[in-house]
């Protein structure tokens, strides 16, 4: 079966106090265990959080970095802060993310080799959506790279020819958020407003039933369905529960029936098939980056220095300071007013 990577996202969300220590326990029991962790600048102050575990120092853990290649210098800077953060000695991986232009794959060749002579960088993946997938096929000059795709029980969108190009050209999948909205959740806050609801009540009745008469739990379903897949090299799970993620090694280790394995297939196509509109990107919610603001202009003259970028303004910079203190003074008067409210 496929290795399971915790994910970092809901870890940079404003979370109470009580549920932000849970989901670090849970990156810290991964660390411990010198298991893949998922990671990216863009989830708010999630990378401050990492920095402060107690297991990170001496974690074998390798991470896999998202990132945005926009900018070539915006590019670069985000790998090294991201790098410096968790420490320059650990194994990277790097996702790119859905926004990437397949036509700049040249430029993105020739960024790697800094990358490379500079940290241990093991694969990159290029995310692909159900809409464009084909056009990353199509380029010769990405066949060195490997794929991410949102890929779960209720997210089973790309096209089985896909799957069928990695399994002969021996890609390795990455599959993002591969337990679907949560458990009990079937819904997306992304381009999922652009389309179709997802199902319908009486599909998800239906969907219940079917589970209960294969005696197959509601975990064991979502979990089985990626765990399951031979093609998908990896999956990303979040989790705010130690024991959620024990249990999910447990169903690691058992053996499904491939009958079971064919309902769970059907069920997915049959209450989870929707068709989202062909250029429907994911909607970017996290607009203002949230940076430890100090090593972050450490890495940019450094990088400054060693002519590795040269059109990153400064002026970003100290534009990025300002809107980090002001999230900083806000999160304090929103911590202040709850306390106040509740005396």
């Amino acid at each position: 079966m496929t290795d399971i990577i915790v994910g970092t996202s809901k870890l940079g969300w404003d979370l109470k106090e009580a549920n932000l220590k849970k989901y670090i326990s849970v990156i810290n029991y991964q660390l411990k265990n010198n298991k893949d962790v998922h990671i990216s600048k863009s989830y708010g102050y999630s990378l401050n959080h990492i920095k402060r575990c107690k297991n990170l120092k001496e974690s074998k853990s390798a991470f896999y970095i998202k990132a945005a290649f926009n900018d070539i210098d915006q590019f670069l800077l985000e790998i090294f802060y991201v790098c410096k953060m968790i420490g320059e000695s650990k194994k990277i991986n790097i996702q790119i993310d859905e926004y990437f232009d397949p036509k700049r794959s040249n430029e993105l060749n020739k960024v790697l080799s800094i990358i490379r002579s500079n940290f241990h960088l093991k694969d990159v993946y290029l995310t692909v959506l159900p809409h464009n997938y084909k056009k990353f096929l199509e380029i010769k000059s990405i066949k060195e790279y490997n794929f991410a795709i949102h890929y779960s029980l209720i997210e089973n969108h790309i096209d089985d020819q896909f799957f069928v190009y990695c399994k002969k050209n021996n890609k390795k999948i990455l599959a993002l958020r591969a337990l679907g909205g949560g458990i009990n959740n079937f819904t997306y806050n992304d381009f999922y407003r652009y389309s179709k609801k997802i199902t319908t009540s009486s599909n998800l009745i239906n969907f219940h039933k079917e589970l209960d008469k294969n005696k197959i739990s509601k975990i064991e379903a979502r979990a089985f369905f990626v765990l399951c897949n031979k093609i998908l090299y990896k999956i990303v799970v979040s989790s705010s529960s130690i024991d959620r993620l024990k249990d999910l090694l447990k169903i690691k280790k058992l053996k499904i029936s491939k009958s079971k394995t064919d309902i769970l297939k059907r069920l997915s196509k049959t209450h989870f098939n929707t068709d989202s509109k062909k250029n429907a990107y994911l909607v970017n919610n996290n607009l203002t980056e949230k940076l430890n603001i100090k090593i972050f202009i450490e890495v940019y003259y450094n990088l400054k220095r060693r002519k590795i970028v040269k059109n990153v303004n400064l002026v970003k910079l100290l534009n990025l300071s300002m809107i980090n203190i002001y999230y900083f003074i806000y999160s304090k008067l929103k911590i202040k007013f709850a306390f106040l409210k509740n005396l």
